[in-house]
């Protein structure tokens, strides 16, 4: 037996005022629904409708048990609403690792700008120059500096591109000479998230 199916049933024909109607809106016999709520109540060795041939009314046991299957149906609802916006509503923590020079200067605000449109997502960052373990250390993802990323299966998203600049003090080039062309490097700026 199908409990939850059986509630339904139980709410409908509770609902509706009859096995007719219950029928009607479930799509099914009026057969079928007393069946359903006949196997319901020997389920539960009790008799939650009383039956004439005119109308039904709900027993004592009856009146509680649909107050019951009425909750239980609505939080299975709300259940399936919030599954299913979840692609759509952000919602929950996201862990986030990254350098300190690249959160302090460029995803602090990113984050709190994102909060104003999203209050329901919080956020635990970590600001440290070492690549953590995404997995190990439960990290949902990580935005690092790097020339390469290593290859670890893992979703990668190259975010964009920084140029150091190199710099020296008049008394440095005096004692050590002015170079004439310095090698030219660029760093990626990657996100590396765990899920797949």
């Amino acid at each position: 037996m199908d409990v939850f199916q059986s509630m339904r049933f139980f709410v409908c024909v509770a609902q509706s005022g009859s096995f007719t109607a219950a029928a009607q809106l479930l799509d099914t016999t009026t057969t079928n629904v007393s069946k359903t709520i006949t196997a319901l109540e020997t389920r539960l060795h009790t008799r939650l409708i009383n039956r004439t041939t005119r109308r039904l009314a709900l027993t004592e046991a009856g009146m509680r048990y649909l107050k019951r299957c009425e909750k239980i149906i609505d939080d299975v609802r709300d259940a399936d609403e919030e599954a299913g916006t979840a692609q759509t509503l952000p919602v929950g923590r996201l862990k986030i690792h990254t350098m300190s020079a690249i959160g302090n200067h460029y995803l602090i605000d990113a984050i709190a700008r994102y909060r104003e449109i999203h209050p329901t997502v919080m956020f635990d960052l970590t600001l440290t120059n070492r690549i953590p373990d995404l997995l190990e250390e439960g990290y949902d993802m990580s935005i690092v500096l790097a020339r390469d990323l290593p290859d670890c299966g893992f979703v990668a998203q190259r975010l964009g591109t920084t140029y150091s600049v190199l710099c020296a003090s008049p008394a440095y080039l005096e004692k050590h000479g002015t170079p004439d062309s310095p090698p030219h490097s660029a760093n990626t700026i990657a996100c590396a998230s765990s899920t797949q």
